[in-house]
């Protein structure tokens, strides 16, 4: 969980925002956007529900 001591720390913000954020942030292990997507499947495959990462999964898709 990210802190506003973190430099890419967003803070509270429309889902747009967010999404935006994550689509164009690269870490060590790649894009963001990339472990999105890879986490709103695996909650699928598990059967969990997130609105949250759902709702940020399909604004990625608008981008």
């Amino acid at each position: 969980m990210a802190t506003d001591e973190n430099p890419a720390f967003l803070g509270p913000a429309p889902i747009e925002a967010m999404a935006r954020h994550i689509h164009e942030a690269v870490g060590p292990s790649g894009p963001n956007r990339d472990y999105l997507i890879n986490l709103a499947q695996a909650l699928r495959e598990l059967n969990v529900e997130d609105a949250h990462i759902f709702a940020l999964e399909a604004q990625l898709g608008r981008l």
